[in-house]
């Protein structure tokens, strides 16, 4: 009987020895896709290094214009929010008449 024990002991360990080692495995190639759950931001590109001031100025203005697009886009988001809030608060309302 405890040689049956031993035996199913053995080969719990062996299972278990043979997951750490593969979670270990998977753990080390964690960095190569926690790229992917990172958002990527769109639109930036660093300007290349001319030396002229002309490719500054305008690396400037484009990079004002993202930023106000951006900025339209919170603003979007935000109406959203706005507009799905008052559809919640419609929907409860007949709710809370009746209490």
């Amino acid at each position: 009987m405890t040689r049956k024990i031993n035996g199913v002991v053995a080969i719990g360990l062996v299972v278990l020895a043979a997951a750490a080692v593969v979670l270990i495995i998977n753990g080390m190639k964690l960095p190569e896709y926690s790229s992917f759950f990172i958002p990527k931001a769109k639109g930036i590109n660093p300007p290349k290094a001319t030396g002229s001031i002309d490719d500054a100025v305008d690396a400037l203005i484009s990079d004002s214009l993202n930023e106000k697009t951006l900025a339209q886009d919170e603003e979007k988001d935000a109406d959203l929010i706005n507009l799905d809030s008052q559809e919640i608060g419609n929907f409860v309302q007949p709710y809370e008449n009746e209490l």
